[in-house]
């Protein structure tokens, strides 16, 4: 960006008269050019007793943003006697050397300009991997980088270029501090690829015609965005949209092409149809906090024999299912079973799980019926969440972090920094407490933004504090 600048000077002299014929000479560089300035000011004001302003109004300067300015072996010439008129004609010897005054060299800083390019990588493991690359100008080197990331692994980072793992699109702020104290700040939203969520409105129905082929396979992808689709099947089955119907027995596969180019692949499988004189419909299936694992719900028409119900399971993905519990039903005599069975997960990791029942007859185990697939996101565990920091912006000397959670465990290490931009680490703790109190450290940070950070039961947290 060119702006329009000028060249203004304060000064001060020891006279109470003006001076006549004032004139500076200097090697005006901007950016790589040099030009000799020569400018005639005339008749300037004393100033003894308080300092003035003086500005080359008819000498503009065309200034490109971030570059820099500098006044090489300036002089400024005068007279004590305004009988002569120095503005066209001049010689060397015009001035008496007695009203000569020369100055070291002036470097003007280009204004700080912060700003910052970033690329990414496609989503691997529930996260995409996002470069960064500082291109601020101006200012005085060397400088101070000061990043601050959101729904990353990352939160603070003080180097120029980081590397950030995102969960999903969040934000990036770098506060810049060059060699002269000078702050400025730039963020921006990020547009990123992120991790396809497949929404629990996703459905698959089996074909229950051999002749005229009847299931389908709805879909349906939480995320925002644009995507293209493209399903393979038995039978060089292909198709390019989200739902696709009249489809047979086999296995199905969707691969999921964001805006960004980033290629995400599914597979469902859409078991042969038994004859059984039984029908599955789910009615439930949900992750309840509540009862600490997913909550699967069905019901079964006519169901007038005897059956027992195989609950599996298949995580990340349909091609492992296995048993995870049993559930016998249709004692006879009954049109409609309401049935329900909880898959208590302990492990805290979160995912996708797939969920399908399997029914057969208490006296034939050689026919099966396979329900329709149904996914299930789970949410990761975690007790993080669990640890309020107070008061925020900090009152006076005091600041508390709490557990305010219901399952501390003692047996975990806690582990407390606090930091701040300028000052770095500044006061360090460890322990198994559910309060710490970290008001000591108050003393040793500077006004302004600081940071806590947080380790306890394998989970970080970084809490952004305002002193």
């Amino acid at each position: 960006m060119e702006q329009v600048t000028y060249i203004t000077f304060r000064y001060r002299t020891s006279s109470n008269s003006d001076v006549s014929n004032s004139r500076i000479f200097a090697d005006l560089t901007i950016g790589e050019e040099t030009s000799y300035l020569n400018y005639f000011f005339g008749v300037i004001p004393a100033a003894s007793t308080t300092s003035r302003l003086i500005t080359l109004a008819s000498f503009p300067l065309v200034w490109t943003c971030g570059v820099v300015v500098s006044l090489s072996n300036p002089m400024m010439v005068w007279t004590t006697s305004g009988a002569a008129d120095r503005s066209t004609s001049y010689a060397c010897n015009s001035y008496p050397s007695a009203q000569c005054q020369f100055q070291s060299a002036i470097v003007v800083d280009a204004p700080l300009a912060v700003q910052f390019e970033y690329g990414f990588d496609c989503p691997i493991d529930g996260a995409a991997t996002v470069s960064f690359s500082s291109t601020a100008n101006g200012g005085r080197e060397p400088f101070t980088y000061n990043w601050t990331f959101t729904n990353a692994r990352t939160v603070v980072s003080n180097q120029p270029n980081p590397v950030v793992e995102f969960l999903e699109r969040g934000t990036a702020e770098l506060i810049l501090q060059d060699a002269n104290g000078t702050t400025n700040a730039y963020t921006v939203d990020l547009h990123i690829p992120e991790t396809l969520v497949v929404s629990e409105q996703t459905m698959v129905f089996n074909s229950t015609n051999d002749e005229i082929p009847d299931g389908a396979i709805e879909f349906v992808i939480e995320n925002s965005g644009d995507f293209t689709y493209s399903w393979t099947g038995p039978d060089d089955f292909h198709s390019e949209e989200p739902a696709i119907y009249g489809l047979k027995d086999g296995i199905y596969t969707v691969t999921v092409t964001d805006e960004f180019g980033c290629h995400s692949i599914y597979e469902f499988q859409l078991p042969a149809f038994v004859t059984l004189p039984l029908s599955v419909d789910f009615s439930r299936w949900k992750y309840d906090q509540s009862v600490g694992g997913v909550e699967l719900g069905w019901r079964v028409l006519d169901a007038n024999r005897e059956y027992v119900f195989y609950i599996q399971r298949s995580k990340d993905g349909v091609e492992h299912f296995e048993d995870i519990g049993t559930v016998k039903g249709g004692t006879g005599g009954s049109t409609v079973d309401v049935f329900r069975f909880v898959d208590h997960l302990t492990d805290g990791v979160g995912g996708r799980y797939y969920y399908r029942i399997v029914v057969r007859g208490v006296n034939d185990q050689k026919n099966a019926l396979f329900s329709e697939i149904r996914m299930v996101q789970v949410p990761r565990t975690t007790e993080s969440g669990s640890w309020k920091l107070f008061p925020n912006p900090v009152v006076g000397n005091a600041l508390l972090l709490q557990y305010t959670g219901s399952r501390f465990a003692g047996d975990h290490l806690i582990h407390v920094k606090v930091f701040s931009p300028t000052s770095g680490t500044v006061w360090v703790w460890e322990g198994n407490l559910g309060r710490v109190d970290l008001s000591d450290s108050l003393s040793k940070l500077p006004k302004g933004l600081f940071f806590v950070e947080l380790y306890y039961a394998g989970q970080r947290e970084v809490f952004k504090v305002v002193h």
